[in-house]
């Protein structure tokens, strides 16, 4: 009798080992994103909720195929050389339908744009569009920059707050590139809440001199920047005051298109 009547109980559907590795690992790699591109096995199990036998061993196996690696000072996790390439294909596939925007926004400034995703205490470039001058900024799709130095950076960092920001600053101390790269914590705080106030970053010298840029942040599932840059004999604060309205139209339809791709 209880056989037959077991007949009529749907059982619930198991989700499949392969399957459930894979949200294990998605969970893992989104821990660690979200700590900053580096944290501790303990912390990644109170921020994943998941058991610390199941994280250590998704950690070890992320680690031979290079998605994760491990300090071998400090024995914190952190995100891996094999996620930049798969990241830099994801991100051309990314920057490929921003394109005519940038084209746009070339044309109103006359200087070369480009659309940034922040990766730890890093941005990465997925687009970019030259100016037409003979004298122009260029960079390397792909490419990695400190946050801090950066206009793009700036504006990316200032949607978190400021705990977080600080944090970011203990576990990647800011060299110096030139001498007015911004390396104190606390006056890149100060900083960040005047781009807040503005609604845009402003470069000026801190990466290379002689170099000036603006940015402003483009909200969304995955934030991006968008930024314009070019010699600081071209582009100057007036300009940038000047280009403002043009970069939040550029802001505005990036973030429509975003969500589209």
């Amino acid at each position: 009798m209880a056989g037959q009547a077991s007949k009529g109980v749907a059982s619930a559907p198991r989700t499949p080992k392969p399957v459930q590795a894979a949200l294990t690992a998605s969970d893992v790699l989104e821990g660690l994103a979200a700590a900053g591109g580096q944290s501790s096995l303990t912390q990644l199990v109170d921020r994943t909720g998941i058991p610390l036998g199941t994280v250590h061993r998704m950690l070890q196996a992320l680690a031979q195929q290079g998605y994760v690696r491990q300090d071998p000072d400090t024995r914190l996790y952190a995100l891996g050389p094999t996620l930049i390439r798969v990241g830099g294909m994801s991100g051309r596939l990314l920057g490929s339908w921003s394109r005519p925007i940038l084209n746009a926004l070339v044309e109103a400034t006359g200087e070369t744009a480009t659309l940034s995703l922040l990766d730890g205490a890093d941005i990465v470039y997925i687009a970019q569009v030259p100016s037409p001058h003979n004298l122009r900024m260029l960079t390397q799709l792909g490419r990695r920059i400190p946050a801090a130095s950066t206009a793009a950076g700036k504006a990316l960092l200032s949607l978190l707050d400021d705990e977080q920001v600080a944090d970011l600053f203990a576990r990647h101390p800011v060299e110096p590139l030139t001498r007015r790269t911004i390396v104190d914590p606390a006056q890149f705080v100060d900083e960040l809440a005047v781009v807040r106030e503005k609604g845009f970053a402003v470069e000026d010298g801190e990466h290379e001199l002689g170099v000036r840029a603006f940015a402003m942040p483009v909200r969304g599932e995955r934030p991006m920047a968008v930024a314009v840059s070019g010699p600081d004999t071209r582009l100057s604060t007036e300009g940038i005051l000047a280009q403002v309205p043009t970069m939040q139209d550029v802001v505005a339809r990036l973030e429509v298109e975003a969500t589209r791709h």
